[in-house]
């Protein structure tokens, strides 16, 4: 494991993996996404996959910028449980940078996958994402905060496309402090310490669960669609009750 990536990860409470995806399964992730987006338009899934499918028009307005639910259409915010609709995701799963990463950020040689989605940010009105922390979370949580969420930037990131914005080392509280703020339903405004994350096509951006976080809106005239992997230490104890087609899955 390399010792001098978890640390600089463990310090600022994110980081831009050095080596990126396969090129050609990002290529093959692209055009799986690029599919599930052309048949959500065509309303062509059934009842089951649709269920999976967040719907920009589903959503308020405030964080695209008052856009109406008319002009937004048929375009995803959130593809939920990817595999379901393409088994290339789970082809993710086997990557080397991948599974190189979850491994030498979280500091074990048994990772497990606790779910994935797809996150689009749509050309000129894609949503910004408010200041947020992972943990806890009430989609899926351990009891504590080790996990990590890893970021596939199919398209790239970038400060006019909504990249990815970090409060440097904000990370550095207790879980009951994390907790506590989630109970109070308002997570902290930022410090002064933060840092926009631009990446290229293909690399993996690493979320430590306590780190503030969020995003501006996409107002560029190209898409923003980012793969989530949330991973932990096999083990932990979870403490949610969502499951998904890879939830369990060991890297």
């Amino acid at each position: 494991m390399n010792n001098d990536n978890r640390g600089v990860f463990l310090n600022q409470g994110f980081f831009l993996w050095p080596e990126p995806i396969d090129g050609k399964l990002l290529f093959d992730l692209q055009r799986a996404v690029t599919s599930i987006q052309r048949k959500a338009q065509e309303k062509s899934f059934s009842w089951d996959l649709e269920e999976l499918l967040l719907y920009e028009k589903s959503l308020s307005s405030n964080r695209r910028g008052g856009v109406s639910d008319d002009l937004v259409g048929e375009s995803i915010f959130i593809i939920g449980d990817p595999m379901r609709f393409d088994g290339i995701f789970l082809k993710l799963l086997e990557d080397k940078s991948v599974v190189k990463s979850a491994k030498t950020l979280l500091g074990v040689d048994n990772v497990v996958v606790h779910f994935m989605n797809v996150t689009i940010k749509n050309p000129i009105f894609g949503r910004a994402i408010a200041w947020h922390r992972d943990y806890p979370n009430e989609f899926f949580c351990t009891r504590d905060s080790g996990f990590i969420r890893l970021m596939i930037c199919l398209d790239g990131m970038s400060e006019i496309n909504g990249a990815t914005c970090f409060d440097i080392s904000s990370h550095h509280i207790s879980d009951q402090e994390a907790e506590q703020q989630k109970r109070n339903g308002k997570w902290p405004l930022p410090s002064e310490r933060t840092s926009v994350l631009c990446c290229a096509q293909g690399q993996i951006a690493a979320i430590h669960s306590k780190v503030l976080h969020g995003g501006g809106m996409n107002n560029g005239d190209g898409e923003r669609r980012n793969i989530i992997i949330q991973v932990g230490k096999l083990g932990a104890e979870i403490v949610t009750s969502n499951f998904e087609s890879m939830t369990g899955t060991v890297l």
